[in-house]
């Protein structure tokens, strides 16, 4: 049987260390690989319950509003007042918008109809 020089056991420790880094991390990468996973099946878990939770709801069953041969509109029903505009006592004209838009935002605005 024959000793190993110092360089010899030298280079089959380094190569030990070597693959036992490479060994870590592998083990590091196959935990991180199982982590996603199993983060990405609970989100998918979830949204198969929420999805599947908004389908069982019942459903609602047409009301039958007693309007006789009346047709009112289901949608929202709103009115405007009709606004004028005055500066030092003299009538100040209103900016008219393109017909079928407003001006304004949603909640204060002006039709073509004024």
């Amino acid at each position: 049987m024959s000793e190993l020089t110092k360089q010899e056991r030298r280079e089959i420790k380094l190569k030990e260390k070597r693959e036992a880094k490479e060994r870590m991390r592998q083990d590091f990468h196959k935990q991180e690989s199982g982590k996603k996973i199993m983060v990405y099946g609970i989100i998918a878990a979830v949204l198969i319950i929420a999805v599947g939770f908004f389908l069982l709801l019942p459903k609602p069953e047409p009301v039958d509003y007693a309007t006789g041969n009346l047709v009112f509109p289901l949608g929202n029903i709103h009115w405007h007042a009709t606004p004028s505009i005055t500066v030092c006592g003299e009538s100040v004209s209103i900016p008219q918008p393109l017909p079928g838009q407003h001006l304004g935002s949603s909640l204060l605005h002006t039709h073509e109809d004024l």
